[in-house]
């Protein structure tokens, strides 16, 4: 990583103090001059303090030839100085400044403190200008928002009283991941599919895992698509949905704030990229990805408050929406649903707003901040998310596959109303089919459903080295699934969370001996516009074992 470097040119602060030894300083044999350079640094320090509050509160109104202008030339001068190893600090302030500026300084102690405060401003904004430049850099940008993002998402966990919930990291880069794809011939020979598959949930003993958040922004080339569908193989060997970012150019922008300009977001022009989209669009693998977009406030602006425990005086300017610390939306959802299963055991609570509850798809923890203005009530809030959609720019945006964050303007937070996955879902002749597929496309089905997946995987690999006929094992799975079912459209949120299936059952036939199949269907209790959905997925034969 490469970031500008810091240019002092010889601004370095001079200090003055009785300790500061004196030899030859040719200014006065009688000490005079050192005497009462010293006495005045004190005065100086408490005058830099009013002097500082100052320029701070002008800073902000002030360009930088207002700022020159209230400087002494002489301040500028201290460019050219260049103290070494020199013993002699008298000497050099008389080289510098030379004997008539100094000997008025010894007549008048008021114009060498102001002068002091000045200077000492200068050295401040100098400081701050170059903080400024590192913070802002895309690298640094970058890097603290991976680890504020990680941050975040640990919080969120440290939440969890009863401990269920863990996080691992993986730290993986994107070329990681495409020479992953490069060196295996299909996603199952991977090493991903080792860490994540193997290891885990195809491991007697194993814990799978209940969501993958990848920090990427995905973009709009063939390489990032085909790194994205290998991902999503090895999400759906594994029951584990991917949730990553989106970056402005899937959706054929540079800037998310260029959505103003558009007058429609699908109508994107064909391109080389056009075709692999859509493949993967349609691709089973795609109902276990989720692509969030537009990024989300992970750090307010620096301001001096006085709460830094360093005492650095640091004021931080942003001079455009990129100044601004942007993360992972992805960050985000996976606070949502970290949120939903602490709460419930049950991860179908993750999307929508209830006035008042800490609940849904509303993100927990990103407090927003209002604007300064005159009026007490209403708070006008900045907004939590890169760019502010419309409502009719967020169902465009969730019918095209992305999980959209939504800036609620009465509260100042951020939430989630639909959880699409990258799928596109299929059309039927039968519309009620069609509906069925277009919400079994949806995550929070996708997640309700992996959680069954895990378990029977887990009630499978018990029995590995048995001999039981597939009616016996059927039945029983069946029995145990039931435990889960409550054929009450009118049940309450929390006996839905306890019951979260209207309908399930399992089918398993031998085809061979010792090798089964099964085919499971479910039907969660959340609905969304009345239409209920219903989950099938399969498993491959492999002696006995759901996989």
């Amino acid at each position: 990583m490469t970031v500008p470097r810091m240019q002092t040119e010889g601004a370095t602060p001079v200090r003055l103090s009785d300790d500061q030894p004196h030899q030859g300083n040719g200014l006065d044999s009688s000490g005079t001059v050192d005497g009462t350079l010293a006495r005045e640094s004190d005065r100086a320090t408490t005058e830099h303090r009013k002097f500082d509050e100052h320029e701070r509160a002008a800073s902000a109104t002030n360009d930088e030839r207002a700022v020159d202008h209230r400087v002494p030339p002489l301040v500028h001068e201290i460019e050219n100085v260049s103290i070494e190893d020199s013993g002699d600090l008298a000497k050099v302030v008389l080289d510098w400044l030379g004997p008539d500026t100094v000997r008025s300084f010894v007549s008048d102690p008021g114009a060498f403190s102001l002068f002091l405060s000045r200077l000492l401003a200068m050295f401040d904004r100098q400081l701050r200008d170059q903080v400024n430049e590192i913070i802002h850099h895309p690298d640094v940008q970058a890097l603290e928002s991976s680890w504020r993002g990680l941050r975040y998402l640990v919080e969120q966990v440290n939440r969890d009283e009863r401990r269920r919930i863990q996080v691992r990291v993986l730290n993986l880069s994107w070329d990681d991941l495409r020479r992953d794809m490069q060196l295996a011939n299909e996603f199952d020979q991977s090493e991903l599919f080792r860490k994540v598959y193997e290891e885990e949930y195809g491991m007697p003993g194993g814990e799978p895992y209940g969501l993958l958040i990848g920090d990427y922004q995905i973009e709009r080339t063939n390489d990032d698509l085909e790194v994205l569908e290998h991902i999503g193989g090895v999400a759906q060997a594994a029951f584990v949905p991917f949730i990553a970012g989106a970056a402005p150019s899937l959706i054929g922008l540079d800037r998310f704030d260029e959505l103003y300009r558009m007058r429609s977001i699908g109508d994107l022009a064909p391109d080389a990229v056009t075709a692999t989209w859509r493949g993967l669009r349609h691709h089973e693998h795609a109902r276990f990805i989720g692509l969030a977009l537009p990024r989300i406030l992970l750090r307010r602006l620096y301001r001096d408050d006085g709460s830094r425990e360093d005492g650095f005086r640091f004021w931080e300017d942003a001079g455009g929406v990129s100044d601004y610390l942007w993360g992972n939306a992805a960050w985000g959802f996976g606070a949502v649903v970290l949120r939903a299963f602490d709460r419930t055991n049950w991860l179908a609570d993750i999307r929508g707003v209830q006035r008042g509850r800490e609940v849904g798809g509303l993100v927990p923890a990103l407090e927003p901040e209002a604007f300064q203005t005159d009026r007490a009530e209403p708070a006008v809030f900045k907004p939590l998310t890169e760019v502010i959609l419309t409502d009719q720019q967020e169902k465009t945006l969730a019918d095209l596959g992305f999980l959209p964050t939504v800036h609620l303007r009465e509260s100042g937070r951020v939430a989630f109303y639909n959880t699409h996955s990258l799928h596109q879902p299929k059309q039927y002749t039968d519309e009620s089919a069609s509906a069925s597929d277009r919400l079994a496309s949806m995550l929070h089905y996708t997640l309700c459903a992996s959680r069954f997946a895990h378990y029977l995987k887990v009630m499978m690999c018990d029995r590995i080295g048995r001999h039981e006929e597939p009616e016996l094992l059927q039945d029983e799975l069946n029995r145990w699934l039931s435990k889960y079912v409550r054929q009450d459209d009118d049940a309450t949120p929390d006996m839905r969370a306890r019951f979260p299936l209207r309908e399930g059952r399992i089918r398993i036939w031998e085809t061979q001996p010792g090798r089964f199949a099964s085919e499971i269907h479910l039907q969660p209790h959340y609905q969304l516009d009345s239409l209920a959905a219903s989950v099938r997925f399969l498993t491959r034969e492999a002696d006995g074992l759901p996989s």
